[in-house]
């Protein structure tokens, strides 16, 4: 009997080995190059969806200023990638979004346009008045994606910055309103501790805390222009006056301006009043409240001082305060309870019966009480 040998199964085996090779290839190039294609394209897509976001936000915290009702918004930090069966993705991709430090805004040789009654040239006398501002700033953990931008918000405006292009571009609403409009000044300082690093959506509801209120100033000819320091994430290309894209594009009444150590310094023209407003806006957790802090002459008749008492945004205070009367000696007679006295928060303390009454002040140490925190009545002291 005659046997022949048979190699079929052996080609079958060797054909399923083949096409297990040629699977594990593909499943490897696969993950080499098709997995990071679309979490390149997923971080993509976030990127352009965080983006708009972030105008979101930017024009929450400018809706809020302009009309004083708070305005949330919302920012998905990060993003999840596709999970296929066989292949291996990264876990999510986290976005960070936080208030900066504290840093002072200064306002220097402002001099309160004074009128007859109820000026505030008790407090913008000329001495440099300092506010703790922040931004608010976004930036993506992507794993794949290069060259995303970075956000910051700051004195109510938006800017996109790419570090891998060195480049800004600023985001600013059609209706905008700059920090310098013409004979307007106008900031937009950010208060309180917003801190999130995460994968999910976060909430944002700007406040305006402040009531808006205007004054009119002008700058002391005897030591100089109008000056505005403000610590800025921003660089001098963004601050200039002669870029349409720009914050001070075309503003007649900005002399010059420069950015040095983090810091923009803005000088105005001499010869012009300006209208000064300095809304507080909180975000996140822990602001700040305004605090008492200068007393307003209303009027004063020989027996009854009125006056207002104000924060340092220029708000008239609604609860009762404590005030003390003092003499000619700069010595405390008594203490009392400035309470109110009617809707315009107009005060009341009566100086008859005190002995040598001469004012008022928000501090018992008369001595070294600032000036703006005492109203000389008499004119006696």
């Amino acid at each position: 009997m005659n046997f022949c040998s048979d190699n079929r199964a052996q080609s079958i085996q060797v054909g399923a080995v083949l096409l297990f090779g040629f699977l594990i290839i593909a499943l490897t190039l696969y993950q080499a190059q098709g997995v990071p294609e679309e979490n390149r394209q997923v971080e993509f897509e976030h990127s352009q969806q965080v983006g708009d976001e972030m105008v979101d936000l930017y024009t929450a915290v400018f809706e809020t200023v302009v009309d004083g009702e708070p305005q949330p918004a919302t920012i998905t930090l990060g993003t999840e990638y596709n999970n296929r069966l066989f292949f291996i993705y990264p876990p999510p991709a986290s976005g960070t979004l936080q208030t900066t430090a504290d840093k002072p805004v200064r306002l220097h040789n402002v001099t309160a346009v004074t009128d007859t009654n109820q000026s505030f040239d008790n407090y913008w006398d000329n001495t440099t008045r300092s506010y703790e501002a922040q931004a608010i700033t976004y930036s993506p953990n992507y794993r794949v994606l290069r060259g995303t931008a970075d956000y910051r918000i700051e004195y109510g405006m938006l800017a996109a910055e790419y570090d891998e292009s060195n480049t800004t571009e600023l985001r600013l609403a059609e209706n905008h309103q700059p920090i310098i409009d013409g004979d307007e000044i106008e900031l937009v300082v950010i208060d309180g501790d917003l801190q999130s690093v995460d994968t999910d959506a976060e909430s944002v509801i700007p406040e305006r805390v402040t009531e808006s209120t205007e004054i009119e100033v002008t700058n002391d000819s005897n030591t100089g222009l109008i000056t505005l320091e403000l610590p800025t994430g921003l660089g001098e290309e963004q601050w200039n006056t002669t870029d349409p894209d720009d914050i001070l594009h075309s503003e007649q009444e900005v002399e010059n301006v420069s950015v040095n150590d983090g810091n923009a310094t803005i000088r105005l023209n001499s010869s012009t009043n300006y209208t000064l407003t300095i809304h507080k806006v909180d975000v996140g957790s822990g602001p700040t409240e305004p605090e008492p802090t200068y007393l307003q002459n209303v009027s004063y008749s020989g027996t009854d001082l009125k006056f207002k008492i104000r924060d340092r945004f220029h708000d008239p205070v609604d609860e009762g305060v404590d005030v003390w009367v003092f003499n000619a000696s700069g010595d405390v007679d008594e203490k009392s309870t400035a309470e109110l006295e009617n809707p315009a928060s107009n005060r009341s303390v009566r100086l008859t019966g005190v002995d040598s009454p001469c004012g008022i002040a928000l501090d018992d140490n008369i001595g070294t009480t600032e000036a703006y925190e005492r109203i000389n009545a008499t004119g006696a002291c």
